[in-house]
């Protein structure tokens, strides 16, 4: 009986160990999509271009985005962090313009930025 307990106690520990070894690398995976959509956005989305247009490129390639004031946020997903008490971190792509009137966007506002932003959700 002693014997099937440190046998138990060994493959808990082993299963956990090797766990904990899977977790950074899904960390990289989830994070160089992260990079790599920043990078379609910005090779895409240049900046002098017009809100019309930009909306209009963001449409035809059935990005799920919302619009702003100032910006089109595009929603990439969360990213899990191992941080304790928090839950997980909202990733988007900001694409920020230089308006004309801050009470509501125009289709004629230009393109100022594109790039990543990162919402924590959930921490005590």
């Amino acid at each position: 009986m002693a014997r099937f307990g440190k046998a138990f106690v060994f493959g808990c520990v082993t299963l956990a160990v090797s766990g904990l070894g899977f977790l950074p690398a899904r960390w990289m995976y989830r994070e160089a999509a992260f990079q790599s959509a920043i990078g379609k956005y910005s090779r895409e989305l240049t900046p002098g271009m017009e809100r019309q247009a930009v909306e209009d490129q963001l449409s035809s390639d059935r990005s799920a985005w919302r619009q702003d004031f100032d910006s089109d946020i595009i929603d990439l997903g969360d990213e899990v962090r191992f941080v304790p008490f928090c839950g997980p971190t909202r990733v988007y792509v900001e694409v920020a313009f230089q308006t004309r009137n801050r009470s509501a966007p125009y289709p004629d506002d230009v393109l100022r930025s594109v790039k990543l932003l990162r919402q924590p959700s959930g921490c005590m």
